[in-house]
């Protein structure tokens, strides 16, 4: 891009990160729960968030891109095959789009990352999200799902996954490292309540990603969502668990 080039500041894109191959999963991005894929599920949610300027998908698939243009989304580009392997980080995928947007002299605010492995969030979570997040002065918005049960294995403390909610502030903090910083040990009532980063929604300030090494940065807000709505497709056993909820939603009032 030139420095001549007049930029457009737009506020908000919606990227949903959908490659063709997977390590858990064969095909996962395009496996069904009821009669739509997981990449149509998270497609759908950001329109009808009614949230973004732009939703935009990133994959290395012709046949996922196909998907999107048939739903009326930007699929600008095919991703390259050295951001397509199990490896790649989730921040490379990210500046990576940004990139090519600021090269066609656009910019946004916000960026909304929806990974098509979490079906059951609503636009109404999205809503409420941007709405929490856009008032703060929080670097980053996460959203989790409190963990009810607890035992005191140290795998807990390990997990990166794993954080403590400030209700006052509604910000995260790792709870490695607040275990590290508490100088008189950690008790386990400090963590009565734990929750779990569900993957299901990201929102980061744009500016800020091409500043940073660092996807996540400090401080984080957190968003919480209820069990029914943080399933994450990981392996198979999670998209049965996500086909019999999706059953259930159809008869009662599931969520």
């Amino acid at each position: 891009m030139g420095n001549s080039k007049i930029m457009t500041q737009l506020s908000r894109i919606a990227l949903i990160p959908a490659r063709g191959g997977s390590k858990g999963i064969l095909n996962k991005n395009l496996q069904k729960i009821g009669d739509k894929t997981l990449v149509e599920w998270a497609i759908n949610v950001a329109i009808e968030s009614n949230c973004f300027d732009e939703i935009c998908l990133s994959t290395d698939s012709t046949e996922i891109r196909e998907l999107g243009l048939k739903n009326n989304i930007s699929v600008p580009f095919l991703r390259p095959s050295n951001l397509s392997g199990d490896s790649v980080r989730q921040k490379e995928v990210i500046n990576h789009c940004l990139s090519y947007y600021r090269s066609e002299g656009v910019s946004f605010d916000f960026l909304t990352l929806l990974q098509p492995t979490s079906p059951f969030r609503l636009s109404d979570d999205l809503k409420a999200a941007h709405r929490e997040f856009e008032i703060s002065t929080n670097q980053t918005l996460v959203s989790v799902m409190e963990i009810t049960e607890f035992d005191d294995s140290s795998s807990y403390y390990e997990d990166p996954n794993m954080v403590k909610y400030n209700s006052v502030f509604k910000s995260l903090i790792p709870i490695l490292e607040a275990k590290a910083t508490n100088s008189a040990g950690t008790l386990r009532q400090e963590f009565r309540k734990k929750f779990w980063r569900n993957g299901a929604i990201y929102i980061f300030r744009s500016e800020n990603l091409f500043e940073n090494t660092q996807l996540i940065l400090p401080p984080v807000l957190g968003y919480k969502m209820p069990w029914q709505r943080s399933v994450n497709i990981d392996n198979e056993e999670d998209l049965k668990l996500a086909k019999l909820i999706h059953r259930a939603r159809l008869n009662i009032d599931f969520i």
